[in-house]
């Protein structure tokens, strides 16, 4: 090229871009043609600028159109089930903030009564989702803080916020954490979290305010404290009795064990266990635990 102009594209005196005019001949451009060349390119950025509001607009009128659809179909399951299961109720929780957000990682946290949490973790991999059930203290971290101050609050980078603490899984760098309230009292939290830097917006945060605000009328009658209670006491008697039966020196004792795990998760007063023998197709007792 022997000539190249360059023209700025600038639109309510905010820069676009650039149009660039290339010539195989050497010329300049006169004073006029300049002034025509610079209006019509304002004018593309006018109209450039324009259209990318528009589907902005768009963009964020569907997302509100989406999330209101969301909330919709919870407040319906819970005003018309006459016992809305709690295991639906997180299922549906999860499903609604994974459409909604960017998120790697969904936890609901709820109080209980001897002043701890009970969480229960769905984590997004490249197998799907898995489900994760633990408990901590009411203090600790960032679902802690939002416990304390019944406050949500919108974290760009985990790693600046000194209440942050790791996970187990995995190395999420933004969190997005929102109360869920009776009144003026903080029941539970949920904690949603991303493996990308400054993944989520105030407009998400608004939609999952309303989305817990929802879900907590379903929190009142403490069934699903008692789920969540339900789920980690038989994820640790299960890890209990892995760990156990590993020292058993005897199959009396690997009986004992088994016996005594299933009693507690039946929170059954008599346990009794039985092989099958399939050479005269019977069982047989093996052993029997009582109170």
């Amino acid at each position: 090229l022997a000539t190249l102009h360059l023209m700025p594209m600038v639109a309510h005196e905010d820069p676009l871009g650039v149009i660039m005019l290339g010539s195989s001949k050497a010329r300049l451009l006169i004073e006029r043609e300049s002034q025509l060349l610079e209006a019509a390119a304002n004018q593309i950025a006018t109209h450039i600028s324009n259209l990318t509001e528009y589907l902005r607009t768009q963009e964020a009128l569907q997302e509100q159109l989406e999330q209101a659809s969301l909330i919709e179909d919870l407040v319906r399951k819970i005003a018309t089930a006459r016992d809305y299961n709690p295991q639906i109720l997180v299922n549906d929780i999860f499903e609604a903030t994974f459409q909604t957000t960017p998120a790697d990682s969904v936890s609901l946290a709820v109080r209980t009564d001897a002043g701890d949490v009970w969480l229960v973790e769905q984590v997004r991999d490249q197998d799907g989702f898995q489900r994760y059930y633990f408990q901590q203290d009411v203090s600790v971290g960032i679902i802690g803080k939002v416990f304390a101050s019944g406050l949500p609050c919108i974290l760009a980078d985990n790693s600046e916020d000194p209440d942050y603490i790791l996970v187990e899984s995995g190395p999420y760098r933004s969190s997005l954490v929102v109360p869920m309230m009776i009144e003026s009292t903080v029941i539970g939290v949920l904690n949603v979290e991303s493996l990308s830097l400054n993944a989520f917006t105030d407009t998400q945060m608004r939609f999952l305010q309303n989305l817990a605000g929802h879900a907590t009328i379903s929190l009142e009658n403490g069934q699903l404290l008692e789920e969540l209670h339900y789920q980690v006491k038989t994820l640790q008697n299960l890890r209990q009795l892995a760990v156990t039966l590993t020292s058993a020196e005897n199959p009396t004792a690997v009986h004992e064990v088994i016996l005594k795990t299933a009693a507690s998760l039946a929170e059954a007063q008599y346990a009794i266990l039985y092989r099958y023998n399939p050479k005269i197709e019977q069982l047989e007792l093996l052993n029997e635990r009582h109170g």
